[in-house]
């Protein structure tokens, strides 16, 4: 999984648009460097955020899907790996972010 650096089990797979839709133009979400495989409930966290929005509060919204979401069991411990993993697998999200914010790669 691009956003937690776990392993995925096949039936969890989904697309990962780093740069999303909603919120970017054609040319930026279609480009085959802004799609990763992510797991589903962690993409369904992230949702529409933008790589340095999601960054900033990944902790807290992961956190509190974890408790406060009805996810099912094998869920609910893939992202308790995900908030575990998160302390040594990090990424700068202007590596991988194709809107050129002004930050260096």
């Amino acid at each position: 999984c691009f956003l937690s650096g776990l392993e995925i089990p096949p039936n969890k797979l989904s697309v990962e648009h780093y740069c999303p839709k909603s919120r970017v133009p054609s040319f930026i979400w279609k480009d085959p460097n802004n799609i990763h495989a992510a797991h589903k409930t962690i993409n369904a966290i992230k949702s529409d955020r933008l790589p340095c929005e999601w960054e900033r509060i990944k902790w807290n919204l992961t956190y509190h899907a974890l408790h406060h979401w009805n996810l099912k069991q094998d869920d609910k411990y893939f992202v308790a790996r995900t908030l575990q993993n998160w302390e040594t697998y990090t990424i700068n999200p202007c590596d991988y972010c194709l809107l050129h914010c002004g930050k260096t790669k």
